[in-house]
């Protein structure tokens, strides 16, 4: 083919001019043929159309990309290693995409069928940004775990969250754990995982706590979820219970002489202990009981064995019927009881009331005598006090004792601890509201014995004048 230029061509056929059959030849040969010529023919075509995909290879790259359908791809690494497959089995084809500034790498770490996704939607799905999925747990049933041998039921439940790819991963499986406190080793518990698509839910039935007995050690639960060959453990900060720990039954108590008792000179002690016992833990059945005292010495010494109780407890009168006490407290100034109980939890018994405590105090003696010497006056013949000395330095509990004259001599004592001076008890005023003279009366000290064999050291005192029929009151200063 000739190569004149178009100027050359032009020069030839100007006007008057008369071209030769050569001429006409090579203005012929200057232009394409389409029956003649193909795309060769044009200079450096074939080259820039040689650095193009053929159709051939177009086709082949389509069909690859068909098939990761069926693929499992389990990280990015493979999945980059497979579209890495696909453009180079592709011929010279390419394909380059860049990721904006705003999104980085998703979060594809486990594995997913990828159902017809075209070339650009695979790199749309690398490129998307990660969302990490929501994990949950219930722990069930709520109530405190203070009782023996409960089964707890725990479910975790894996949330995809709204708008995530669908290259992000999913769980495959999973292994609920659980420890005792915070630092324990981490043991399995048998799993089992449902759901399929945006949840999953992992449950476990075989929680079984205090199997030892009562311990209020938290517990701890925490699950890895597994993702294909990876692992993603849920709560960074492990699920602890809520639960409370054992709580012992309560027992309260009431005694029958109050919080105080009078030492009689002719009735021997008596205390009758009556209340109720309640069970505090739930399922932890109630099974005997019994009552102890001591003498404020925790010296405790049984005043009933051991005896049967309802598993919910329930009052002394109902269950064996209540206690009573005539144990003699020789020379002793309190008495104290509790209640001894047995459950499931502590079988052997433990304490479980706070002690109900009784004080017992030397009484204050008044009253009319016709003795006329301490040796000869009898304390028993006399009234004693309402009121008892309790041995406190500034007690004076004889404050309105009233007695009535009888034609004898007005007589009373207190324990020598106290005082032996009248003036304790009776100052100025007194003397003249009683018309009194305090150099007729006869004092001395001397032991009285109780009922209860306690023998205390006391100040007697005796008017040693008749006192005329009426009917007195004694008021301390």
């Amino acid at each position: 083919m000739a190569t004149e230029t178009r100027n050359t061509l032009k020069g030839w056929f100007e006007t008057g001019d008369i071209p030769t059959q050569a001429q006409f030849a090579a203005l012929i040969e200057g232009v394409l043929n389409l029956q003649d010529d193909d795309y060769k023919k044009v200079p450096g075509l074939e080259n820039l159309l040689n650095g193009k995909a053929s159709l051939a290879s177009v086709n082949s790259l389509v069909t690859q990309l068909s098939a990761l359908n069926a693929q499992q791809i389990t990280d990015k690494a493979e999945l980059l290693a497979a579209i890495n497959e696909v453009l180079e089995s592709s011929g010279s084809g390419s394909y380059t995409r860049s990721s904006p500034a705003s999104r980085t790498v998703g979060g594809v770490t486990t594995g997913e069928s990828l159902t017809n996704k075209t070339y650009d939607e695979l790199f749309e799905m690398i490129l998307a940004p990660y969302t990490a999925p929501t994990t949950s747990v219930v722990i069930s049933p709520q109530s405190p775990y203070n009782e023996r041998n409960v089964v707890k039921t725990v479910t975790f439940t894996w949330t995809k969250e709204t708008g995530t790819p669908d290259l992000d991963a999913q769980p495959t499986g999973a292994q609920i754990q659980w420890r005792r406190g915070t630092s324990g080793t981490w043991l399995d518990l048998s799993t089992t995982v449902t759901g399929s698509g945006t949840t999953r839910d992992a449950s476990a039935s075989t929680a079984t706590l205090n199997t030892g007995g009562p311990d209020n050690t938290p517990v701890q639960f925490q699950v890895i979820w597994k993702m294909g060959s990876k692992t993603e453990i849920y709560p960074s900060s492990p699920k602890q219970t809520g639960f409370a720990g054992y709580a012992a039954a309560i027992a309260v108590l009431s005694l029958s002489l109050g919080s105080k008792q009078i030492r009689s000179l002719g009735t021997t002690f008596s205390n009758v202990i009556s209340g109720s016992i309640t069970r505090q833990s739930p399922n932890v059945p109630l099974s005997e009981y019994k009552i102890q005292s001591d003498y404020n010495d925790n010296s405790w010494v049984d005043l009933v064995a051991y005896r049967s109780i309802a598993a919910a407890g329930g009052t002394l009168a109902s269950n064996g019927g209540n206690v009573t006490d005539t144990a003699q407290p020789n020379g002793k100034s309190t008495i104290r009881y509790r209640v001894m109980a047995k459950d499931s939890d502590f079988p052997s018994g433990a304490a479980i009331s706070d002690v109900a405590s009784l004080s017992i105090v030397n009484p204050v003696f008044t009253g009319m005598t016709t003795a006329s010497s301490i040796s000869a006056l009898d304390p028993a013949t006399l009234s004693v006090a309402s009121s008892a000395y309790a041995g406190e330095t500034t007690d004076k509990n004889i404050n309105g004792l009233v007695f009535t004259a009888a034609s004898n001599r007005f007589c009373g004592a207190w324990p020598a601890a106290y005082s032996t001076t009248l003036a304790t008890f009776f100052d100025t005023a007194t003397f003249e509201n009683l018309a009194l003279v305090p150099s007729n009366f006869i004092t001395g000290t001397k032991n009285v014995t109780f009922a209860d064999g306690t023998v205390v050291s006391y100040f007697f005192w005796i008017y040693s004048t008749v006192v005329t029929s009426g009917t007195y009151t004694i008021n301390v200063n």
